[in-house]
């Protein structure tokens, strides 16, 4: 995905791990074009760059899970004005998402009319479908509106019918 200066991009490598599970797993760069220099930023897929390039929200983790226990969640990493990653900001320091004592994962869902892993509402919001792994009744399931600046989701509405 590109940045809004045409000179960025963020994209997704796969890669081998070389034994065990899982046996790949993908990793997020940023690659100034003009320079050919990447920085990498974490484990992670499905980039998508907030409208003034300062942030990149995406799915942090691996692409793997069994039945109800998923290996990603909602990342975003702030860029310096370099387009460097400076800090990465992960889902469980993000207040007002439900938590639950039992294995289940709150995670980023695929939903309609929503890019994924959500929309830029400008360049500190984000709203994003949120559900539960095996729980596709639970009042938490919905869609949130995340604030970077408070690091607090609200929840704005419910999942659209699928």
């Amino acid at each position: 995905m590109w940045f809004p200066d045409s000179r960025h991009l963020v994209y997704t490598d796969r890669v081998s791990t070389g034994a065990g599970f899982p046996s790949t797993e993908d990793r997020l760069w940023i690659a100034d074009i003009v320079s050919g220099t990447p920085s990498e930023i974490d484990k992670g897929f499905a980039p998508n760059v907030s409208p003034n390039g300062n942030r990149v929200a995406f799915l942090l983790g691996a692409r793997v899970g069994d039945a109800c226990l998923v290996g990603f969640g909602l990342g975003v990493v702030e860029l310096d004005d370099q387009t460097r990653p400076v800090s990465l900001l992960r889902q469980e320091e993000i207040s007002g998402f439900p938590i639950s004592e039992e294995a289940e994962t709150f995670y980023p869902a695929l939903g309609k009319d929503l890019e994924f892993p959500g929309i830029w509402r400008d360049a500190s919001t984000l709203e994003v479908q949120m559900r539960w792994a095996c729980k596709t009744d639970d009042p938490g399931n919905g869609v949130y509106l995340v604030d970077l600046e408070s690091m607090r989701a609200e929840k704005i509405g419910e999942l659209p019918a699928e």
